[in-house]
């Protein structure tokens, strides 16, 4: 396309770069959003193997108080070595 003044020339050479750039962003925003679904993934697998590997080792129990407006009157917290 012929530029008819400078400002024109200045202006389409600045939406060329601005088109760039959105492109650009859009691959990162994808490039993110992979890395964040193989993220979850791998937080799936590798929380069900420590599970798998920990659940019979650790136990929690909460303690009755009649006397506490929740009920609640302590916690307790075992874990077999």
């Amino acid at each position: 396309m012929n530029a008819k003044s400078p400002n024109r020339s200045e202006y389409l050479d600045l939406r060329a770069e601005a088109n760039h750039l959105k492109s650009v962003a859009s691959y990162a925003i994808s490039a993110v959003m992979f890395n964040h679904l193989v993220s979850a993934v791998d937080a799936i697998f590798t929380t069900s193997r420590w599970n798998r590997e920990h659940a019979t080792r650790l136990g929690g129990r909460l303690w009755y108080n009649p006397d506490n407006p929740y009920g609640l009157g302590g916690v307790q917290l075992t874990l077999a070595l």
